[in-house]
């Protein structure tokens, strides 16, 4: 069936101004070759020659597909630290199944049981399959959750495959600047929601400046030793659902050089965000220390969250990066030095291609809505959301 070029997905990805952009971290696709794909979709996106081998092989790696992301959802649940998981294990009812089992195993020693002597070397072999079963089942716990990209350690291995080691954030400017504001969207789309869903949830400002909070710009001379401070701001939309700014969860959102959290230690440099105006403004400022003079410098901070669920603490979460490029030529600041933000969280509507990546998340103002919203927590999406505070 013949449709318009820009209606199809494959084609708004491929052009030169699209977030995310494919082919991904690559360079853009050429003029031509964008006008052939188009005019390709234009004509039903017929397919010449068909090899009925590669159809079937393409079948096939479907059911695979679908088949691992079933195994991945076994490890749902959100993981701890190898050492943490050992923590949860009950101490004295695995003491106790141990001294239970030893006992057996000498009272078979000298006892028949139905008429035939049990030998003790088969209940010796009982005795370590129970432990060793405990601790596989630990194991493919640790490593499931590896695999799974909704557990804080699978997040984590999410995040470097598609942002590399460490994570860079996609720079989406062209204009340079060390102050920028940023609209995150709606994860929900329906009809029933206010233009869609298509809706502001919160703003996020970010900038750079001195320590007495006067912005950095192109041409700003710095004092010798001078600290520079990264300024972090989250402004809750308007008539957005309480759950999305929860308190606790928003106390638990910090900022930290460290592109990894191997254990729910404490990172050295966290910055924890502060409410500067009650449920609305949370506000951080993390310290940066300029390059020497006469160099040049790349630095990221990230953005996340720390939370707990039943009196457990979890690793925390990695959603958004800052990264910062200063250029220093007779202590002022040189026009190359820029500013960018941008999540390092990848969601499933963006992955699925439902929503398009700048209604998420843009540097272009995003909808915001003009009254109550509904109630309808499946329609919020707020279970979902309570979810992922847990996993």
């Amino acid at each position: 069936m013949k449709k318009a070029p820009l209606d199809s997905t494959i084609v708004r990805m491929i052009q030169s101004t699209a977030h995310p952009r494919m082919p991904f971290e690559q360079p853009p696709l050429s003029a031509r070759e964008v006008d052939v794909i188009s005019r390709w979709i234009i004509e039903g996106a017929v397919y010449a020659n068909i090899d009925d081998s590669a159809i079937e092989s393409a079948r096939w790696s479907q059911k695979l597909t679908k088949l691992a992301d079933g195994f991945s959802e076994l490890a749902y649940a959100p993981i701890e630290t190898p050492i943490k998981i050992l923590d949860t294990v009950p101490f004295w009812p695995t003491l106790l199944g141990f001294l239970l089992l030893s006992t057996l195993w000498l009272l078979t020693i000298r006892f028949k049981f139905s008429g035939h002597k049990v030998r003790h070397p088969t209940v010796l072999v009982v005795c370590l399959l129970i432990p060793a079963s405990l601790n596989l089942t630990l194991l493919l716990k640790h490593y499931r959750a590896k695999l799974d990209p909704t557990s804080s350690l699978g997040m984590q291995q999410q995040v470097h495959m598609l942002f590399g080691s460490p994570p860079i954030p996609v720079n989406m400017h062209l204009e340079n600047s060390l102050s920028r504001r940023y609209y995150r969207g709606n994860d929900e789309r329906s009809p029933e929601l206010f233009n869609n869903g298509n809706y502001l949830t919160c703003r996020f400002d970010v900038s750079l400046t001195d320590s007495n909070g006067n912005p950095i710009t192109a041409g700003t001379r710095l004092p010798p030793n001078e600290t520079l401070y990264l300024n972090f701001k989250i402004t809750r939309g308007a008539y957005t659902a309480d759950v999305l700014f929860d308190s606790a969860m928003m106390s638990g959102i910090f900022l930290s050089s460290d592109p990894e959290m191997h254990s729910c230690r404490e990172a050295v440099d966290a910055t924890y965000l502060k409410e500067t105006k009650p449920e609305q403004v949370w506000s951080a400022k993390a310290a940066v220390h300029p390059p020497r003079d006469n160099t040049s410098t790349e630095l990221r901070f990230y953005v996340w969250q720390r939370h707990r669920s039943d009196a457990k603490e979890y690793l925390p979460k990695l959603h958004y990066a800052a990264n910062i490029k200063l250029n220093l030529k007779n202590s002022t600041v040189q026009p190359d030095s820029t500013l960018w933000f941008n999540a390092m969280r990848v969601t499933q509507p963006i992955m699925n291609f439902t929503i398009p990546a700048n209604e998420w998340l843009s540097a272009t103002p995003i909808p915001e809505l003009p009254g109550p919203n509904t109630c309808n927590p499946e329609l919020l999406g707020t279970a979902e959301h309570i979810k992922s505070m847990i996993q």
